[in-house]
Parts: structure tokens; C-alpha cells; sequence
């Protein structure tokens, strides 16, 4: 099954910042700030341009209106799923909180790309309220010792297993 849209904490509709994925990985579903943002960027490139300023950047990014699935809605049509691999530039915490009843009845792994301590808390939180076990977990920005050694972590990465599954292969 192929989806074309974007993870959310629920079925809808969402703004979606798209830029060059070469460049930058930050596309995701606009937070308010970049809404914000999204106004100041082009007013900054037409101020530029009507100075006559040829060396003015591009616009770095753009909004673009894309269909929202909450994860609880992509695990339905599933008995069980052996790894939910997540990264959603920030909204983590929020995607899995809002799917955590249907998570932890058909999920066995769940591996995480975090964006912030404030997420990288609340996962902890989440998934030791739920009973899980902790794998990994390395907070980003900074170096961390790893079992293949030390690694300048960007992204933090959690790891999590539910014990519901442990004798199931």
C-alpha cells in the first residue's frame, strides 16, 4: 500500500514546508512559527529584489497543502507491525502519543530520529509508562559513547521494543 502524504496525529489536511532535500532535510508539517516565517521569507526577497540586489537568495522553502494520516490510521489495516521507523522532524512525541493505545497493541519496535530534548523526554516518558523497553538511546546534539564506539549524534535516535512481543520472532 502506497500512501501520498505526510504522518500526523490525525486524518486530515496539514501546510507542509518543501524545500530542496539536497540541501535540507527539514521538510515537514509547518509548526505556527513557520508560518510566520513563510510571510517574512518572500517580504525579505521582495524588499532585496526591488533594491536591485541580483545576489538575492532564492526562497529557501516553500508551503504546500498535503493529505495528513494519523499513525493509528496506517495500523489498522495490520495485525501486528515488526518496526515503525519514525522521524518527523519534531512532532514525534506527538504522532506517537496520539497513536500510543494502537502502538502498543500491534507493535513490536519502534525506532525514533528525535529533535529535541523536550521530545526526547516525553518518549521516554511515554514508553516506560507503556511498559516498553528501552533499546538504545542517544540524545542528539552531542557526542555519545555507542556499543561501535563514540559518534557525533545531530539527531538524537531512540529505540524501543514492547515486551508484549518478546517470544513472537
Amino acid at each position: 500500500m502506497l500512501l501520498k502524504g505526510a504522518v500526523s496525529t490525525k486524518d486530515g489536511a496539514a501546510q507542509f514546508l518543501v524545500g530542496n532535500a539536497e540541501r535540507w532535510y527539514g521538510q515537514r508539517i509547518a509548526h505556527v512559527e513557520d508560518l510566520w516565517q513563510g510571510v517574512k521569507q518572500p517580504l525579505k526577497l521582495i524588499m532585496s529584489r526591488s533594491r536591485k540586489d541580483e545576489s538575492a537568495p532564492p526562497l529557501r522553502y516553500r508551503f504546500e497543502r498535503v493529505r495528513t494520516f494519523g499513525l493509528t490510521t496506517l495500523l489498522t489495516s495490520f495485525q501486528r507491525v515488526d518496526l515503525v521507523d519514525l522521524d518527523v522532524q519534531g512532532s514525534e512525541l506527538e504522532v506517537l502519543a496520539a497513536a500510543a493505545a494502537s502502538v502498543n497493541t500491534r507493535v513490536k519496535r519502534v525506532h525514533i530520529g528525535t529533535h529535541s530534548r523536550k521530545v526526547e523526554v516525553g518518549l521516554r516518558t511515554l514508553f516506560k509508562g507503556l511498559g516498553w523497553l528501552c533499546v538504545f538511546d542517544f540524545p542528539g546534539q552531542g557526542k555519545r559513547e555507542t556499543p561501535w564506539g563514540r559518534i557525533d549524534f545531530q539527531d538524537g535516535v531512540q529505540s524501543w521494543t514492547n515486551p508484549r512481543f518478546q517470544s513472537q520472532s
